[in-house]
């Protein structure tokens, strides 16, 4: 481990760091749905987010997401909830640059992503299913904000496929943007760009 990823990790972890401060709010979260969630942190020159909290529930199986990893924001229940809240002018710039098609199921087209956008800010989450990773299950994500009401993150959780039912999705969903609305309150990490929802 390089002494980067260290001083990363080091900021990271800090009980009194804003980070820090969220790490209650997901271990909260995945205990409460026994499953995997995570809360990653935008990046806006590259239009990238980067997971900087893992939480395992008690399943002895599920997602493994890794701490420091970075992915696009356009694809995935923790990267198109922080899409779907950038201003629209950032949107447009965002869908001028390539888009990676990981799967059969992540969406690279312009409109049919402004279409999901569109219904994300309606919705108030994200759902995906095998966006990122073949058959890697179902992702419930919702946008974390900052002090100005810009998106700063989102949070996440992963459930996968054998364990996931439709009639999980209105409890997941609250609690997932439950815990995205308090995390909006503790983990104002930076003032980057955004919308106010």
């Amino acid at each position: 481990i390089g002494t980067a990823a260290v001083r990363f990790a080091t900021q990271v972890l800090a009980s009194g760091s804003p980070i820090g401060r969220v790490r209650p709010i997901i271990v909260t979260l995945a205990n409460e749905l026994a499953e995997t969630c995570a809360f990653t942190i935008y990046e806006p020159s590259t239009f990238s987010k980067i997971v900087t909290i893992v939480e395992h529930g008690p399943q002895p199986l599920g997602y493994a997401f890794e701490i420091g990893s970075r992915d696009g924001i356009h694809a995935g229940a923790s990267g198109t909830p922080i899409a779907a809240f950038l201003p629209d002018d950032e949107i447009e710039k965002m869908l001028k640059r390539p888009l990676s098609k990981l799967t059969e199921f992540t969406v690279i087209d312009p409109d049919a992503l402004r279409r999901k956008f569109r219904q994300i800010r309606k919705n108030g989450y994200a759902m995906s299913r095998g966006e990122r990773i073949p058959g890697a299950g179902v992702g419930v994500g919702a946008p974390v904000s900052n002090r100005y009401g810009h998106v700063i993150g989102s949070v996440v959780v992963t459930i996968p496929a054998f364990r996931w039912k439709k009639d999980r999705l209105p409890r997941v969903e609250k609690l997932v943007r439950e815990a995205a609305e308090k995390a909006s309150l503790v983990g104002d990490v930076s003032p980057s760009r955004g919308v106010t929802s």
